[in-house]
């Protein structure tokens, strides 16, 4: 039996996909965008919000 082609190349697709949301986490620095996230969380939920450190960030390829 032989496979389809779209399948193989639908498969390949994913697996890019999947290997990009676990690889990008080490190349953004989280807490870049803290100081945004408090204020839009504190705006939406009409409480002050706040977020620790938040480890592992970026750290392994932080381009300071």
């Amino acid at each position: 039996m032989r496979k389809h082609p779209l399948i193989s190349v639908l498969v390949g697709v994913v697996v890019l996909l999947l290997l990009a949301v676990l690889l990008v986490p080490l190349f953004i620095n989280a807490n870049t965008f803290r100081s945004t996230l408090e204020t839009q969380l504190s705006s939406a939920l009409g409480r002050k919000v706040t977020l620790g450190n938040q480890p592992g960030g970026g750290q392994y390829f932080d381009r300071r």
